[in-house]
């Protein structure tokens, strides 16, 4: 290879992680508003469940391995998949059965980037577990799967088991019990809004501040 490609992959690699890191300072952020507006659990909630949608969608690329029991795929494509060959998220398959594989990350550039910020370990904790959804999402995304996270997240580590055959039925709290409206038209994608005008309020107040820092 090339000085000039190995300075141009170099700098990528450098973007990539600058990006993932901004996005764990806009979690931090969009948190920080949302929990004065409407308490941190409702916080929580909402973060999670935007973020648990994502997970969904990127779950589609391990289907048709999920659904073919094939957990050697599942586990090659979580590690080829993961960005810059690997180096953010430090990805691997810490252990592989006939029925089930445990599949690991030892690092993460969102919690280093949380460090920078001066969150304290607990605080650390709160945000891992709302990051952590896209993950959920993602393994019920693929379908026939039963996700279990475990390890100290403050440190970045983190473990998914998959189980062939076991499905783990999402359960978000306060689902079901707020009356839902449609979304409007011309807002593909967006799903569903809560009805409460309380939410709705305070969330676009804390969203406004945000984008006005």
């Amino acid at each position: 290879m090339s000085e000039s490609y190995e300075d141009e992959l170099e700098q990528s690699r450098a973007e990539t992680r600058a990006a993932f890191e901004t996005r764990g300072f806009m979690y931090a952020y969009l948190y920080e508003e949302l929990a004065d507006e409407l308490g941190p659990e409702r916080a929580k909630e909402l973060m999670k469940r935007a973020i648990y949608r994502r997970g969904i969608e990127v779950g589609r690329k391990y289907r048709a391995a999920a659904h073919a029991g094939d957990l050697a795929e599942v586990g090659a494509i979580f590690c080829d998949g993961s960005p810059c060959a690997g180096e953010l998220f430090n990805p691997g398959v810490e252990e592989e059965g006939e029925d089930h594989i445990v599949l690991s990350m030892t690092s993460c550039p969102l919690i280093d980037a949380w460090k920078e910020a001066g969150l304290d370990p607990e605080e650390i904790d709160v945000m891992c577990s709302i990051a952590a959804a896209v993950d959920e999402g993602t393994f019920e995304g693929a379908g026939d799967r039963r996700l279990e996270g475990g390890g100290p997240r403050s440190r970045g580590d983190r473990r998914h088991v998959l189980d062939r055959g076991r499905r783990r039925r999402r359960h978000l709290r306060g689902r079901g019990t707020q009356p839902r409206v449609p979304r409007p038209s011309g807002t593909a994608g967006l799903g569903t809004v809560p009805a409460r005008a309380e939410d709705a309020r305070g969330a676009l107040g804390a969203v406004q501040r945000y984008l006005t820092m």
